[in-house]
Formats: structure tokens, sequence, C-alpha cells
């Protein structure tokens, strides 16, 4: 049985979510920057707290989630 590690995981293979590393993640901070301009995101590849809030802030605004 493989250990299981806490690691975040340094690929950015679909589902992106937090810790994913990687060009999917530089795509995805770039398209939220463009579509939400206030307080725009470092594009740095790595889905961290300020990318998950952006993205869901723009969830928000599209009518994708409540």
């Amino acid at each position: 049985e493989p250990e299981q590690t806490t690691e975040p995981e340094k690929d950015d293979s679909f589902p992106l979510k937090m810790g994913k590393e990687g060009p999917n993640v530089v795509k995805l901070q770039k398209f939220l920057n463009d579509k939400v301009p206030n307080n725009p995101l470092t594009v740095n590849g790595i889905f961290d707290q300020k990318t998950k809030d952006k993205l869901i802030e723009y969830q928000k605004r599209e009518g994708i989630i409540q």
C-alpha cells in the first residue's frame, strides 16, 4: 500500500486545486486577472489561497455558484 503524504500535488492536472503548480495554473491566474481585474493575482503558477479566493469571486460574479 503506497504511503500517504501531506505534500501538495506538484502538478497541474485537472481538477486544479490548492497546492497544484504548473502552466495550467498560470493560464487560470491570467484568465482570472482578465475577468476580475480588481486586486490582480501574482501570476506564479501556484494555486494558493489568493487564487482560490479569486476563482470563487469569479464563479459568484458569473452565477456559477452562489
